[in-house]
């Protein structure tokens, strides 16, 4: 059973759904980070990796910001295969058999082998 700080609507008789919203959204707000920023060695190990998994055509996983609020974003995280190096938009296209994703790589956080 959670405690009444955890649910602070479940004490409560009577909310505003305008209230409530506003909660979630703040709760929601509190779990936004900035851009991280990667040294240059991790940059390196992701650029190496995306050329081998497009050469070798092995499986990745790759995490990567995404902006939601202005500066304030997620992490998110795909796996499949690096099928094209967009140079001129500076992003990637990843696919697996479900989606495929075109990710920019100023946003690339990391990458590791399946």
């Amino acid at each position: 059973m959670g405690s009444k700080k955890d649910d602070i609507f479940g004490s409560m008789r009577f909310v505003l759904p305008e209230h409530r919203a506003l909660y979630v959204e703040h709760l929601e707000d509190g779990k936004l980070i900035p851009l991280p920023i990667l040294e240059e060695d991790e940059m390196q190990e992701i650029n190496n990796m995306m050329h081998e998994s497009i050469h070798s055509n092995q499986a990745v996983k790759v995490s990567w910001w995404r902006s939601t609020k202005g500066t304030m974003g997620i992490i998110d995280e795909a796996s499949g295969w690096v099928q094209k190096i967009d140079t001129d938009n500076r992003r990637i296209k990843l696919m697996n058999q479900e989606e495929i994703h075109w990710i920019n790589m100023n946003q690339l956080l990391g990458m590791r082998w399946m």
